[in-house]
């Protein structure tokens, strides 16, 4: 459903929106919702045009625990794998998976918002 993301607008939109509508999902239901900045990294050009290449597909931010996941999504990838990073932000996850994983892409959308 979403295999062309990478050359069709309106695919990559609802891609996007997809991740979106997860995380206020999971995070609706807790009582810190202001805590969090969806999306947190800028996709777009300064002239408004997403940069459509899924780094991030979505990204968001708890500024009152200092932490940030970061979705990628690469087409060459068919496993989920998860990396790690201090930034000037606080401490990063980023997880890399492909289309295929989209389902352990959200999944792992949960598992960090209920980290501490």
């Amino acid at each position: 459903m979403h295999d062309d993301y990478l050359t069709n607008p309106k695919t990559y939109m609802a891609l996007e929106q997809l991740f979106i509508d997860a995380f206020m999902k999971i995070i609706s239901t807790r009582k810190n919702q202001e805590e969090y900045t969806a999306p947190f990294y800028r996709t777009t050009y300064n002239n408004g045009q997403p940069f459509g290449d899924a780094n991030p597909i979505f990204s968001a931010r708890n500024a009152k625990r200092k932490k940030i996941i970061r979705i990628i999504i690469d087409e060459d990838e068919s496993e989920i794998s998860t990396a790690y990073k201090n930034t000037e932000h606080g401490f990063e996850t980023i997880v890399f998976g492909g289309i295929s994983n989209l389902p352990e892409l959200i999944a792992s959308l949960d598992k960090w918002a209920k980290q501490p």
